[in-house]
């Protein structure tokens, strides 16, 4: 057995991601789009379809003094009307952010507009990827790495900051959904910094499998886990944003993140009584 995360950020509909991942040989998916849970439904429903395992999640995006952290939501309850709320006010915010980012391309003789980012993306969480794709699209970068160097990165001319969230009270709100949280590919330069407060909070794990992990961070991770009694879990980090990167490239072996299987087989065996 595999699990995967992947968030899909637009640029597949749901049932096409879980289509590919069912076609690319994996067994559990888990879609965790940037705070949004727009696409959970169609998702869950098309996994039941093709039998392959489904685990609700999102990746929150939060902020401690100055730098991003973010934070995955495993088996949460995605319909919550707190969940529901806190979505709306979040995303009212990112909106406002991605006007603005529109608005500075502009004027810098960029022919883009908010309409076009919008209605190109099937996502419910419009952001910066976004944005580069329709600037490579347009020629104005070669890819999207390029887009987000020229444009969109901190610094950059079209850069707007992130109003910050908390990952104190997204830990918090998981719980109050029935989730599980995972601090998601943890940066090794602030990551003893950061953990204890974490851990303090109520973090239930660590993503310790992902892409860019080097074996020696990956150690140090696993050593973290066994020493704070948290879950070890693991992500693909896939936009569908570059085409020689494939769903499923990336996957996980279920023996080494045991304990959040053992989480998926109480969570189906919970909702197989409903």
């Amino acid at each position: 057995m595999h699990i995967h995360s992947c968030f899909s950020d637009g640029v597949f509909s749901p049932k096409e991601i879980v289509k590919q991942a069912k076609d690319a040989g994996l067994e559990i998916i888990s879609i965790t789009d940037h705070d949004s849970v727009g696409g959970l439904a169609e998702a869950e429903e098309e996994a039941e379809k093709e039998k392959i395992g489904f685990i609700p999640a999102l990746e929150f995006s939060c902020a401690h003094r100055e730098q991003d952290v973010h934070i995955i939501g495993y088996f949460i309850d995605y319909k919550n009307p707190l969940l529901e709320e806190h979505l709306r006010k979040f995303q009212a915010v990112r909106m406002k952010r991605l006007e603005e980012m529109v608005e500075k391309l502009e004027s810098i003789g960029i022919s883009i507009n908010l309409s076009e980012v919008i209605n190109k993306n099937r996502s419910s969480s419009v952001g910066r990827p976004h944005i580069a794709k329709i600037l490579v699209e347009k020629g104005y970068a070669s890819d999207i790495k390029d887009a987000f160097h020229r444009y969109l990165r901190a610094g950059a001319a079209a850069y707007v900051r992130k109003t910050k969230v908390s990952p104190i009270n997204i830990i918090q709100l998981i719980y109050q959904v029935g989730g599980v949280s995972v601090w998601a590919h943890p940066p090794e330069s602030r990551f003893n910094s950061m953990l204890r407060l974490l851990v303090d909070n109520g973090l239930n794990g660590i993503e310790v499998y992902f892409p860019q992990c080097s074996p020696k961070v990956k150690k140090k991770l696993i050593a973290a886990t066994e020493k704070n009694q948290l879950m070890v879990t693991g992500g693909s980090d896939w936009h569908g944003l570059e085409p020689e990167v494939k769903l499923g490239d990336f996957f996980v072996d279920t023996e080494k993140i045991a304990p959040l299987i053992n989480l998926y087989k109480h969570f189906i065996s919970r909702k197989a009584k409903r």
